[in-house]
């Protein structure tokens, strides 16, 4: 495995979920780039870092998220990288009421500048339970 998919396997699979865990809506924005899209589904599109943190920030005030992230497939081109992966969700609510359990298909497109990975990009959707 090389050193750059060590820090994106890093980022995406032990950052990203810890900050969410821990609620940290403005560590969880600091692995996105200045010009960084963010498309959850059925909800508005946000752009750049604050704008990100400001969204997930009014999430974290109803509820307590439990991720656990599996890349499935990744690929490095050069100073650019793509990553799918599986996103398995507990969602707590913090009223006291019942936790669900989501399960996501995440794409993170992801650029590298001064020797370090950030992502630019990244769209998720809900997927069906498997039987």
């Amino acid at each position: 495995m090389s050193s750059d998919e060590k820090m994106i396997r890093n980022i995406i699979e032990i950052q990203y979920p810890g900050f969410v865990r821990s609620g940290d809506a403005q560590g969880y924005a600091s692995q996105f780039t200045q010009d960084a899209l963010w498309m959850p589904p059925g909800e508005k599109n946000q752009m750049g870092p604050q704008a990100i943190a400001e969204s997930l920030h009014r999430e974290f005030n109803s509820v307590q998220l439990r991720p656990t992230i599996t890349i499935q497939e990744l690929s490095i081109l050069g100073d650019h990288a793509y990553a799918i992966g599986k996103d398995e969700l507990a969602i707590i609510p913090k009223d006291g009421s019942a936790a669900s359990h989501v399960v996501y298909t995440v794409f993170w497109f992801l650029r590298k500048a001064d020797n370090q990975w950030k992502i630019t990009r990244q769209i998720w959707n809900e997927k069906p339970a498997e039987d």
